[in-house]
């Protein structure tokens, strides 16, 4: 597809309400700018929120996230759907970074990189870096001047993806989008994912339900169970003694990614928030290595 070509696609935004109140709306006063078609996905009715943004589309549903996500892509329309958590909003140059990730037909995903908000408090950097720290800029281009990169992985904060590829994937999807899934899948499959200097986001919204222990705990426990799923007894001990290294090893590595970031405040308090959140989360994969995903995933909200 030629680049004249992909500015000629359309594109819907989803917008799934993590944090909602105030970093909902100043999520969707930035969208605001770009006059795209905008779907959001609610936990519960927000009847002046609707009334504020009367051109939005919004939809209602008290279920996990990747349901959620799954209710916005089936209410989108046009050739994109660009996914996106109301703890996050787009640079500027958002639709440039459209045209420059999807210039070819095998690019069916794509994201950029993600800078956190000087204004977080330190647990809540803490916990931007254990989800986002590997896809700074500083991880993922350095002093590189590279426009667009090939990986396979995306950050489940914002991911943009060719419409009717996703939807052909989420019917075989009863527990909705889990990016890790769906990901693997289009790679398995020769599809192409990027990631885009002027796709960059910054994560700025205060999580207070993500930065619980028991949150991460639960994630830490539903992304184990997944990964160990179908396997046989000796898999999982083997992968539960494993996890009883990954205090250390998770924490070093989000250290690492977070070392070079110029928004981080106070770094050394950072850091041992980064250590304690870690700790849970591995605390969760141990016993989801164990025993499987837990019954719902209704802490992934």
């Amino acid at each position: 597809m030629s680049q004249s070509a992909s500015a000629k696609l359309s594109f819907t935004i989803v917008v799934i309400e993590i944090a909602g109140g105030e970093v909902l709306e100043r999520c969707l006063n930035r969208l605001q700018q770009f006059d795209l078609a905008c779907v959001v996905v609610l936990r519960e009715k927000n009847s002046q929120l609707q009334t504020q943004f009367n051109t939005v589309l919004f939809d209602v549903l008290d279920k996990p996230v990747p349901l959620r996500r799954k209710r916005g892509v089936a209410l989108a329309t046009g050739d994109l759907v660009i996914l996106i958590e109301d703890t996050t909003i787009p640079d500027a140059t958002l639709l440039e970074g459209l045209a420059i990730a999807f210039k070819e037909d095998e690019c069916l995903a794509a994201s950029g990189p993600i800078t956190i908000g000087q204004n977080l408090s330190g647990r809540y950097q803490a916990l931007a870096c254990t989800e986002y720290g590997r896809y700074h800029s500083t991880m993922l281009f350095g002093k590189d001047q590279q426009q667009r990169i090939y990986v396979d992985r995306l950050p489940g904060n914002f991911i943009c993806y060719r419409r009717n590829v996703l939807n052909l994937l989420l019917e075989e999807h009863e527990e909705g989008l889990v990016e890790g899934v769906v990901n693997h899948q289009l790679l398995s499959r020769g599809a192409n994912m990027v990631m885009v200097q002027k796709l960059s986001t910054t994560y700025c919204g205060q999580d207070t339900w993500g930065a619980r222990f028991s949150t991460r705990f639960h994630h830490g426990w539903i992304y184990a169970g997944s990964v160990t799923e179908g396997k046989g007894i000796g898999v999982r001990i083997i992968q539960s003694l494993k996890s009883l290294l990954l205090p250390l090893v998770l924490s070093l590595r989000t250290i690492r990614s977070m070392s070079g970031m110029r928004e981080i405040n106070r770094p050394v308090y950072v850091a041992l928030w980064i250590c304690v959140l870690e700790l849970f989360w591995s605390m969760g994969e141990f016993v989801g290595s164990l025993f499987g995903k837990p019954e719902t995933m209704e802490h992934w909200r």
